[in-house]
């Protein structure tokens, strides 16, 4: 009877460690901290469940506190439906656009078009089945485009010219050892002839 006993107990509790591991078990969603744009460039927002969990709702926009405000696009992954915010602006309008897809944990947004002015908190608001509306925030930074150096013009002068470390290689190739060789045997040559003509 005593070995009954044991045997339930232990099966209660297989359940319960069964149970608490199920409700433990994580599912994480990755995005971005910071993202770095340039003046013309698109902007890509991207949160991927580890797992490839389906996502069932998401909103994404402006953060303000732990909310997209205002939120440019939402989308419902239980009827499949992507909303652009009415009151953003025709212009922002066409600048956003959502590239995911729920159903594979993929909830991905993309700025297009960047400007200083989209220097900003983003935030996307997230669910699945295990949480609602958790926050991922993201910070974007947008510069100007950096400047190419011209390839032709006058040659720097050494006031505009960082010094060049003294870095010494030996010879790399075959010609030009020999090459070297030749030198310093000539020069030698040239040397002891004009030390016997003195």
């Amino acid at each position: 009877m005593a070995s009954i006993g044991f045997q339930i107990l232990s099966i209660c509790l297989l359940l319960n460690f069964f149970e608490i591991v199920q409700q433990d078990k994580v599912y994480l969603i990755k995005g971005p901290k910071h993202i770095n744009g340039s003046i013309g460039e698109d902007a890509l927002f991207m949160w991927n469940t580890t797992d490839r969990k389906e996502i069932l709702a998401v909103s994404w926009g402006i953060r303000k506190g732990n909310i997209p405000d205002p939120q440019f696009i939402s989308v419902d992954g239980y009827h499949r439906r992507v909303t652009k915010n009415k009151d953003i602006g025709e212009t922002l309008k066409r600048r956003v656009e959502f590239l995911g897809n729920l159903t594979m944990g993929r909830a991905w947004f993309v700025l297009k078009n960047l400007t200083v002015n989209d220097t900003n908190e983003y935030i996307a608001s997230i669910s699945d089945d295990e949480s609602s509306d958790i926050p991922y925030c993201v910070r974007l930074n947008v510069t100007e485009k950096r400047k190419e150096k011209p390839t032709e013009g006058p040659s720097p002068t050494p006031d505009t010219t960082a010094a060049a470390p003294n870095n010494t290689r030996a010879p790399t190739n075959k010609t030009n050892t020999f090459s070297n060789i030749t030198r310093i045997l000539f020069s030698t040559r040239e040397s002891k002839s004009l030390k016997g003509r003195n």
